[in-house]
């Protein structure tokens, strides 16, 4: 493929202009570790790939994120890859579906609370602020 093509490509999907090629390359390949660990029914909401970190964005400015490896290759960091190729409706859809499967999780169990189950899916607990403003 030329370089040419790669950056047409990338233009196309990306909702981060400042997305460089090697950048997209590594978010893909997280978000296809992600989804390979769902489908052959692995842990996922607390899995951290220890070989890949994806490139810090403007949204990971977002949080406080004290942990310099915070956000690049844990539950944050996919959500942040997602949100740069999945259209900006679906994206918020999916925040919002995500909130709620949490909420109602909380609600029907005594377990655990909410920040102990974000904490242990390495989101912040303002990770709906990841949704998109104008939709």
């Amino acid at each position: 493929m030329k370089k040419t093509d790669e950056r047409v490509i990338k233009d196309s999907i990306c909702h981060f202009k400042d997305t460089k090629i090697k950048h997209l390359y590594t978010q893909l390949q997280l978000m296809v570790h992600k989804r390979n660990n769902t489908a052959h029914d692995e842990i996922f909401f607390n899995d951290i790939d220890r070989k890949l970190l994806i490139h810090k964005t403007e949204e990971h400015k977002k949080f406080n994120l004290s942990n310099n490896r915070s956000g690049l290759n844990d539950t944050l960091g996919l959500l942040i890859c997602i949100k740069n190729i999945l259209p900006k409706k679906d994206y918020n859809k999916l925040i919002e579906d995500l909130s709620s499967l949490i909420d109602n999780y909380i609600n029907n169990n005594n377990v655990i609370t909410k920040e102990e189950l974000l904490n242990e899916m390495h989101l912040p607990v303002n990770y709906e602020i990841l949704k998109w403003e104008e939709v």
